[in-house]
């Protein structure tokens, strides 16, 4: 708060910030960013409600709006007070992420940890830009520096192992996964993406051991029942991957891509009716679903409805031109 600001103000600051943190707390981002906003008309030097806005915003995404806060806040920033410019850069870094403008997130994370350099959730963050832009080796890099400071930072540990499986490098990726099991054992995150690194690797059989792990930590996970169908299908046990998208859909009925997986079995087992009833759930859910209209173009070629089947192409091709459809006409 500004020191030249008089009783009166200050009293209004006090009230109007308050007001502005309860509606923050109870999730009322629009009611509270006005009451911020109030705060800053009478001080336009208040960093710590500036920072409150940009939250506030960015929980509404309106990141731009976040952003033009996050940086008066950076300008009302006393120098030495180098926290504040920690969380202000911080939190602009995770808004710039959001825009996908990922090279200035970089460049505010950079100063961020110019300012603290032992806090092992910055690097992780910024190890986290790295691996959305899949540049893998530059993301393992600062996933060491965090586990370097924070040897138990189980977030680091998984997503060092997504790196590495990403390269195709899974004993490496494998051996992260464990460490972060041996640190939680029940850690779903780490044990889901062992079993995701075992089907990659092709070892489906060890995929399903470690899927039934997760079955057991999270009964009612949708991505698991899902992810392990995925691996059945693999197998070519097609009646039991359709088992594991049932019950996936069971959990959550409003995933298009677990309609489409189980679509995709049914037309590997010839129930070409059953097939299309499914895809077209899978497109009511997402509209322009090109991979689901593909498959259902499938599907009504196998029934002999040639124009309806074109038509599917076609608009499949229309979705994405990349798609490989010749072999179906």
């Amino acid at each position: 708060m500004s020191d030249h600001l008089n009783l009166p103000n200050k009293s209004a600051i006090k009230y109007y910030d308050k007001k502005g943190d309860l509606s923050k707390e109870n999730k009322n981002y629009a009611e509270a960013i006005e009451f911020y906003m109030k705060v800053i008309e009478i001080d336009p030097c208040s960093t710590d409600v500036y920072i409150k806005a940009g939250i506030c915003l960015k929980s509404i995404q309106k990141f731009n709006e976040a952003l033009d806060m996050y940086n008066k806040a950076l300008i009302s920033a006393k120098d030495n007070n180098t926290m504040q410019k920690y969380i202000v850069l911080s939190n602009k870094a995770a808004t710039l992420r959001l825009l996908n403008r990922h090279r200035e997130a970089l460049h505010a994370y950079d100063m961020a940890i110019s300012l603290n350099q032992d806090n092992p959730v910055i690097l992780n963050d910024k190890a986290n830009t790295f691996l959305e832009m899949k540049e893998y080796e530059a993301a393992i890099l600062s996933y060491d520096k965090a586990i370097f400071i924070h040897s138990l930072y189980t977030e680091s540990w998984i997503n060092k192992g997504i790196c590495l499986r990403n390269l195709k490098r899974y004993e490496q990726a494998f051996e992260c996964f464990e460490r972060s099991i041996e640190i939680v054992p029940n850690n779903l995150t780490a044990h889901l993406n062992k079993a995701l690194t075992y089907h990659m690797a092709k070892q489906f059989h060890a995929a399903l051991t470690t899927y039934n792990k997760c079955i057991q930590i999270s009964p009612n996970n949708c991505e698991v029942f899902n992810s392990k169908g995925i691996t059945w299908f693999e197998l070519k046990q097609y009646e039991k991957a359709i088992e594991c998208y049932d019950k996936s859909i069971q959990i959550n009925s409003n995933n298009p891509i677990t309609y489409y997986n189980k679509g995709l079995a049914l037309n590997q087992m010839k129930k070409f009716q059953e097939a299309l009833l499914v895809l077209d759930e899978a497109i009511s859910l997402k509209e322009n679903y090109a991979d689901a209209y593909l498959a259902k173009g499938y599907s009504l070629k196998f029934l002999h409805r040639y124009s309806d089947a074109l038509a599917c192409f076609k608009k499949a091709n229309q979705i994405n031109p990349n798609l490989i459809i010749e072999e179906f006409y």
